[in-house]
């Protein structure tokens, strides 16, 4: 299961672990997109709901997909782009741009 490979992984690695008893309604977290993370179970009849946001820079492009799941990323996030293309779509407009 996943859940037994990122245990392992996070074993193996030795790799720092935090972990918080439970999270108030409205409470957020942030975290690097590569950061390994869940919750616990969902012990209520009540469908948990989430929302995720991602920030990437103004100039960022869109690179090749390295397996299945970007490729599959790109055509739902990115729809219409190509590798090298600005990463940025009606899905993902620029919310803010530095003013470099």
């Amino acid at each position: 299961s996943s859940d037994t490979f990122f245990k392992d992984l996070l074993k193996n690695e030795a790799l720092p672990v935090t972990t918080f008893d439970y999270m108030n309604a409205g409470s957020a977290t942030f975290h690097c997109g590569w950061t390994p993370h869940r919750a616990g179970p969902n012990t209520t009849n009540n469908l948990r709901e989430v929302m995720t946001i991602i920030f990437i820079e103004d100039n960022a492009v869109v690179t090749p997909p390295k397996n299945k799941a970007q490729e599959s990323d790109l055509k739902t996030w990115f729809p219409g782009l190509k590798v090298g293309d600005k990463a940025a779509s009606p899905l993902n407009p620029i919310i803010y741009r530095s003013k470099k």
